[in-house]
């Protein structure tokens, strides 16, 4: 088992412990006042091309949306690949996803205030703003596709990739007016590490000394 397969048992709860006293410190803070400038600026700065594409990436990747994605790129992989790299698909993608929806009632915030907003395309009220879902899954989904599909030599270059198509959707959901950066930046966090954490326990699964191999090497 690698060093960074070892780490990944450990580093994502920690992490996920982390964030959630982040997010629990940003929202009894002032941040908001500082975060919602950039908010302001990108809802009021809004081109059709890119106010359509963002409104597509709001519903793709919502509650609804993102499980079907999911499930449909899994049938793909199954089909075109084998049953078990799907099953690891939808695994790693919802363990990523997991830790970010075990953080959002936790800490509680408040979504942005529309009422401050110039134009926001997709406002939400309610008060799970951290970290974004949208931003967790887009992380959690290109982890595990480039971990399930890309071959290891290849690897750098498909979460080079990821990260664009991350950074892209976490861009988004800013300028719809439905989070702040600091809730993007930790959706990203939250995701990959649920993937590593899947990951690395699954590899520590497989490769674990069983009593079995313990009295074999004892004889």
């Amino acid at each position: 088992m690698s060093s960074w397969l070892r780490r990944g048992l450990w580093v994502p709860p920690l992490l996920l412990v982390l964030v959630a006293v982040l997010g629990l410190l940003i929202r009894l803070g002032d941040l908001a006042n500082q975060e919602i400038l950039l908010s302001i600026w990108l809802t009021g700065n809004q081109t059709q091309p890119w106010s359509w594409l963002f409104g597509v990436i709001a519903v793709a990747l919502s509650p609804v949306g993102a499980p079907i994605l999911t499930l449909l790129a899994a049938l793909v992989v199954w089909w075109r690949r084998t049953a078990a790299l799907a099953l690891g698909l939808l695994a790693l993608t919802f363990a990523g996803w997991g830790f970010a929806a075990v953080i959002k009632p936790l800490v509680g915030r408040p979504r942005p205030d529309a009422s401050v907003l110039l134009d926001p395309i997709s406002p939400q009220v309610g008060f799970l703003s951290f970290p974004s879902g949208h931003t967790a899954f887009a992380a959690a989904f290109a982890s595990a596709l480039v971990l399930v599909l890309v071959p290891r030599a290849r690897r750098r270059l498909g979460f080079v990739v990821g990260a664009v198509a991350v950074s892209l959707v976490a861009l988004s959901r800013i300028y719809v007016g439905a989070h702040f950066l600091t809730d993007v930046t930790a959706g990203a966090i939250l995701g990959v590490s649920g993937v590593w954490f899947a990951l690395s326990w699954w590899v520590w699964w497989r490769t674990r000394p069983t009593s079995s191999s313990h009295i074999l090497k004892q004889n």
